[in-house]
């Protein structure tokens, strides 16, 4: 069964080896890896730059990238995305 990676509108939620790790604020992202084939990878955009978390990569063949279209909301509703496991939520 393959893991999922959520876009929401204004944020992101991936797995991490404790539970979800959700990141909200318009700026983070879910892109093609630019080291990596086949993988996707975290990053956060600025005005000037963008910001490429290398030890955040996802493979391709064991991960799903799912759009939501609706924007992050509190923990419970959160749960509609990601029914067990932490959830932990950073705000930028």
């Amino acid at each position: 069964m393959k893991k999922k990676i959520f876009k929401f509108l204004n944020g992101v939620a991936y797995p991490r080896y404790d539970g979800y790790r959700v990141r909200v604020g318009l700026k983070w992202e879910i892109s093609d890896s630019i080291d990596l084939e086949n993988h996707w990878q975290l990053v956060k955009s600025c005005q000037v730059h963008d910001y490429w978390f290398l030890l955040v990569q996802f493979d391709k063949e064991t991960h799903d990238l799912i759009f939501v279209d609706e924007k992050v909301g509190n923990e419970s509703h959160l749960r509609q995305f990601i029914p067990t496991g932490n959830i932990f939520i950073t705000r930028t």
